[in-house]
């Protein structure tokens, strides 16, 4: 019977680094469910879930060579039947940019947490316009109280300069 486990890898980045991790665990016959992949600030993180008969000692055996080439840490979890779900379909994207300032993406993911967002993608970023830098943050979720509660929660968020643009994602289901 198949297992799942979900996998960290992070180290420094570097080219062939997918391409290694990947091609190790379709050699040892691991499906990959869902996949992460990313580079912040020279780190490359992995998080996976795999599906596979293997066990965690033989999982990062497969991985050993991969993470030694690569300085890579290697972290493996048990996913049990209660913690397998489907993935949430996000159908809303929440843009935010201004003045860089700390406390940001607290104040933004509390107040749309607050107005039923569940969270399923976040990524931000500094970018400099006329030597003023500019806080950049995308939110991908799914309105769980509906697209109007999330536009009338950020008002407060456009209060304090912030410019907020929220818009639909349509879902398209085979």
């Amino acid at each position: 019977m198949n297992k799942h486990y979900i996998l960290t890898l992070l180290g420094k980045d570097d080219i062939g680094i997918v391409a290694s991790v990947t091609g190790d665990l379709s050699q040892a016959n691991c499906n990959l469910q869902e996949t992460s992949m990313l580079c912040l600030g020279g780190s490359f993180s992995i998080l996976m879930i795999i599906e596979t008969e293997l066990d965690k000692a033989s999982i990062k055996d497969v991985l050993d060579k991969t993470c030694q080439q690569f300085k890579l840490k290697l972290h493996i979890d048990h996913l049990d039947n209660t913690q397998q779900s489907k993935p949430i379909n996000p159908d809303v994207q929440v843009s935010i940019h201004g003045a860089d300032s700390v406390g940001i993406v607290a104040k933004a993911t509390n107040v749309l947490a607050t107005a039923g967002l569940n969270i399923t993608h976040l990524s931000s970023d500094i970018i400099n316009a006329n030597d003023m830098p500019i806080y950049v943050l995308s939110i991908s979720g799914q309105a769980t109280q509906g697209y109007t509660a999330l536009e009338t929660a950020v008002k407060n968020l456009q209060s304090e300069k912030l410019a907020v643009h929220i818009e639909s994602i349509q879902v398209l289901m085979a």
